[in-house]
């Protein structure tokens, strides 16, 4: 039985920052485009006399718009554009924000359910061993423990190479793949116990 890694908080982070600029870019380009093929005129800009909306408007507006911070400087004045800021970047605010309120409320659910899970092994488990690497050495303090009456399930063995975990598996020893010295690898060691 292996286990992968699964991505850090970091890195799931700036997947989704990715995902909102990603999706706030393409908001941008949608009002950038509309206005200038369908509505001139739809946006009125109080700081461009011109009455051009360039695209660095549209982000501009976008991004204020969708981060509800609306300074007015850029405002739709047309039905058309009204429509728009009403059936399109309204929603787009309401997933912006799920996405942020959805990444807090992971990582808060996550640590409670994993700090709640350790605390019930704990009270529930004794005498269980995780063995930090399975190379000759591993396995020697495998065998050794098995030869001492030890269960194979009190034992877990933590190793970043693939063949060595499925090795391990095959042995029915409790594997997972990584490293040793990540504390989510830690836990998931312990969670198996």
């Amino acid at each position: 039985m292996g286990f992968k890694e699964k991505r850090s908080p970091l890195g799931m982070v700036a997947i989704r920052i990715v995902i909102v600029m990603t999706f706030i870019l393409i908001l941008a380009f949608v009002i950038w485009f509309l206005e200038n093929h369908f509505d001139p005129g739809g946006m009125l800009d109080h700081n461009d006399p011109t009455g051009v909306f360039s695209f660095i408007d549209a982000i501009y507006f976008t991004m204020v718009t969708v981060m509800t911070v609306g300074y007015g400087d850029i405002v739709p004045v047309t039905p058309l554009a009204r429509l728009l800021d009403a059936f399109l970047l309204t929603p787009g605010r309401i997933f912006v924000w799920l996405m942020f309120i959805g990444t807090a409320y992971q990582f808060v659910y996550q640590q409670h359910r994993e700090e709640r899970e350790l605390k019930k092994l704990q009270n529930k488990r004794n005498n269980h061993i995780i063995i930090c690497g399975y190379g000759m050495t591993g396995q020697a303090v495998v065998d050794e423990l098995l030869n001492k009456k030890y269960d194979r399930e009190q034992l877990v063995v933590i190793d970043n190479n693939e063949e060595i975990i499925r090795y391990a598996a095959d042995n029915n020893i409790a594997a997972i793949l990584g490293s040793e010295s990540k504390e989510n690898i830690l836990k998931k060691a312990a969670t198996l116990l």
